[in-house]
């Protein structure tokens, strides 16, 4: 008699809650959202931006014919067909969503709000319309240079930034992460790594991004597909060649880096040891200031789309697609708007310790005739005398 009665009453408590459920659920799509064409950003702002191109940059980070153009290369792979239960969200609009998403950092459910859209539809966009960016970008702005192309990088160093036999500048920065339902403190953080390989025209060449072991890891550098390349002589780099000016003996393509990356072949990095002679202090100027690209390319990158300021929840996949795209969209922007000298700020993304490797006999003597070579009347420059 007992269980009997206990099982009607969990059932009426089942019938109850079941009851409470549908009425608390008393429409198929919320009435915030249903205002989404009358009251949301897109509705409301968009045309106001398009009559305002100073803050149409402000909102998006790019002018209204850098978005008109990046919009008809992006609009084929986000266009949606309507159904008969809902209009889909046309392309501009999933567009400027996540641009507006990369240039604040914003969270998903303010920009849900903002835009009148489920949470959940504002990350599948974001999502999708980053590995769009990516996928449409990349092979246009950023491919892998050939060897005319890594040429054209040399001549850019030697001129720029008067540092001879140069196809890059290497730096590894910091993205962090919080764990979803986790706090903004403690263990919660955790962090994917940025590899930047640029040119000295502030624009990326290469971009990688993966966890590569934890951030205190010895091989960091060594745990990269780029790395693996440049060992395995797959990256086409030019020829060896002597110094300017001079006709032997020939040394291989450098890219410059800090001492975290170690000393080799293809890596120079600057000296660490204490009471440094004057050909090795002015070594060290020198290539601080070509390695110097980097830094600002990241200021750059890092001052025009916030999110990489911010701490992302986000899942480590999400969080690689969203880097990736800031970075192809800097180098579009780069190349279509240019940048202004002031916008080389300093940014907030840590960098990563590395444990270095012992440089080779070769590379050791690469260095030190590189050395050498700047206080030659080939090699030095007018100023570089205050700095030794």
């Amino acid at each position: 008699m007992a269980q009997r009665v206990l099982l009607a009453l969990a059932l009426l408590l089942l019938l109850m809650l079941e009851r409470r459920q549908r009425a608390e659920r008393r429409y198929w799509v919320h009435p915030r959202l249903m205002q989404r064409r009358e009251r949301g950003h897109f509705a409301t702002l968009y045309p106001e931006l398009l009559q305002n191109p100073e803050q149409f940059f402000d909102y998006c980070r790019m002018t209204i014919p850098v978005f008109n153009a990046l919009l008809d290369m992006v609009r084929a792979y986000l266009r949606r067909t309507d159904t008969r239960m809902r209009q889909a969200i046309c392309p501009e609009q999933r567009l400027l969503l996540t641009l507006r998403f990369l240039a604040t950092g914003h969270s998903y459910s303010s920009l849900s709000v903002q835009f009148r859209l489920g949470t959940s539809t504002v990350s599948g966009i974001v999502k999708h319309t980053c590995e769009v960016l990516w996928r449409v970008l990349q092979p246009r702005y950023m491919a892998v240079p050939n060897q005319a192309k890594w040429e054209e990088i040399l001549a850019m160093f030697s001129e720029r930034v008067n540092f001879p036999n140069c196809f890059g500048a290497l730096g590894v920065k910091e993205i962090r992460l919080v764990r979803s339902g986790g706090s903004d403190y403690g263990d919660d953080i955790f962090s994917l790594v940025l590899l930047a390989l640029v040119d000295a025209d502030f624009r990326f060449t290469y971009v990688e991004v993966g966890s590569f072991g934890s951030p205190t890891d010895s091989f960091v550098f060594q745990n990269t597909h780029f790395y693996q390349s440049l060992r395995a002589n797959r990256l086409h780099l030019p020829n060896p060649r002597p110094w300017p000016g001079t006709s032997s003996p020939s040394y291989p393509c450098v890219l410059v880096a800090s001492e975290a990356f170690g000393l080799s072949d293809h890596i120079m990095q600057p000296y660490t040891e204490q009471d440094l002679s004057a050909a090795q202090k002015m070594f060290n100027h020198r290539l601080s200031r070509a390695q110097s690209m980097v830094e600002n390319t990241i200021g750059l990158l890092a001052n025009k789309w916030n999110v990489l300021h911010s701490v992302m929840r986000l899942s480590p996949v999400n969080a690689t697609d969203v880097v990736k795209a800031s970075c192809v969209l800097h180098n579009y922007v780069r190349d279509a708007e240019g940048y202004q000298s002031e916008h080389l700020l300093k940014h907030d993304m840590a960098g990563v310790y590395c444990q270095p490797p012992a440089g080779t006999a070769t590379a050791t003597n690469n260095r030190d005739s590189l050395a050498q070579f700047f206080l030659t009347p080939q090699g030095q420059v007018p100023w570089q005398e205050m700095f030794i």
